[in-house]
């Protein structure tokens, strides 16, 4: 029994051996020195233990982070601005009452000059002297005899101021440049007098009549109209 055991053993290991051979590709024989692992490995090294594990790393203490103090806000408070004064309204300029120019007193000495009519020619020759113009608008106070021109109502419209009396004197009448023409400024009537002071703004320059000739070389606007002593010079 024993040994038909064996024969059916090395029966079946050959049948294996056979099949291996022939399904497998052949490849060299391996040394059984190199066999390693094995019943055969007769070179065979004690085993190696195996590396000790690295010790545990120590995680280091957690450091509670420190949190920066937090910078103080500063407020800035809001910039006041000063309210705007009000401004003073205007002080009106009191202009001081003006000064009443005092009249210049005038004779007809100082009027004199030779007066000649100014023609219409370019290169004429003005006829009144510089110093005669520069009294032209002037504030004057005279003296003189009233020869009335306009009556009206009894009063005296205008009137001629002269330096004689029309007539006298050998019968000479007075020259142009001794009489001026008087009316006044506001239209009034005149009260008449023979001998007259006269106050008002002197005109120097020719005045013609409707015909064309000099009627006056000499005008007051009077202001006021008085009686006067007329001295003659």
């Amino acid at each position: 029994m024993i040994k038909a055991l064996a024969v059916l053993i090395l029966a079946a290991a050959a049948a294996g051996a056979f099949f291996w051979f022939h399904q497998t590709p052949q490849a060299a024989p391996v040394p059984l020195a190199q066999v390693r692992g094995s019943s055969f490995d007769l070179s065979a090294k004690p085993p190696v233990a195996p590396p000790e594990p690295p010790p545990p790393v120590v995680a280091p203490p957690l450091v509670p982070e420190v949190q920066p103090e937090p910078k103080p806000v500063v407020v800035t408070p809001p910039e006041i601005k000063p309210e705007p004064k009000p401004t003073p309204a205007p002080v009106p300029e009191v202009k001081p009452p003006p000064v009443e120019e005092k009249p210049m007193t005038l004779t007809f000495s100082r009027l004199a000059f030779r007066y000649w009519p100014q023609t219409k020619d370019k290169g004429a020759r003005d006829p009144f002297p510089k110093e005669i113009k520069a009294l032209n608008g002037k504030k004057i106070v005279m003296d003189g005899f009233m020869f009335p021109i306009d009556f009206e109502k009894g009063k005296v419209r205008s009137f001629i101021l002269s330096n004689g009396m029309f007539g006298c004197c050998f019968g000479d009448a007075p020259a142009i440049t001794e009489t001026i023409k008087v009316y006044r400024a506001d239209g009034k009537l005149m009260p008449y007098q023979s001998m007259a002071r006269v106050t008002g703004v002197l005109e120097v320059g020719e005045e013609y009549d409707g015909d064309g000739y000099v009627d006056s070389v000499y005008r007051i606007k009077a202001e006021d109209v008085g009686a006067a002593q007329i001295e003659h010079k």
